[in-house]
C-alpha cells in the first residue's frame, strides 16, 4: 500500500477521495494480474487453435472428425468466454474512474459549502 489516506478526517473516519484512491489502487492492481493472465491465455488459445488447425482432415473415421470438431468448438467457448471477461474488466475500469469524478465532485462540492 502506497499510503493510508490522502485526507485527515475525524478518527473512524474515511473521507471519499481516500475511498475514491483505495478502490482505483485496487483496480489498477486487478487489471495489471488480468492482463498478464490474459497475455497467457490468448498464448495457449493461438496454439491450441494451431494444433487443431493442423489435424483437420486426418481423422481416420467419423468419430475422429467429430472428436476434432468438438475440440476446436471448445476452445471457441474458452476464447469468447475470456473476451468477456476482458470486457467485463474494461468496464470495471470505466466505472471505476467515473466512481473517483465523483468523488472529487463530491469533495468539491464538501469545499464550497457555507457553514456556520
Amino acid at each position: 500500500m502506497l499510503f493510508r489516506s490522502v485526507f485527515v478526517c475525524g478518527v473512524g473516519q474515511a473521507h471519499p477521495a481516500d475511498t475514491a484512491y483505495k478502490n482505483s489502487v485496487n483496480v489498477a492492481a486487478t487489471l495489471s494480474g488480468l492482463i498478464n493472465s490474459t497475455q497467457s491465455a490468448v498464448q495457449q488459445r493461438s496454439s491450441a487453435f494451431t494444433q487443431g488447425g493442423q489435424q483437420i482432415g486426418k481423422a481416420q473415421d467419423l468419430k475422429g472428425s467429430v472428436d476434432q470438431n468438438t475440440q476446436v468448438q471448445i476452445q471457441t467457448g474458452q476464447t469468447i468466454n475470456e473476451l468477456n471477461g476482458v470486457v467485463n474488466n474494461a468496464a470495471a475500469a470505466a466505472n471505476q474512474a467515473n466512481l473517483d469524478r465523483i468523488a472529487a465532485e463530491s469533495s468539491a462540492a464538501r469545499a464550497m459549502k457555507f457553514t456556520q
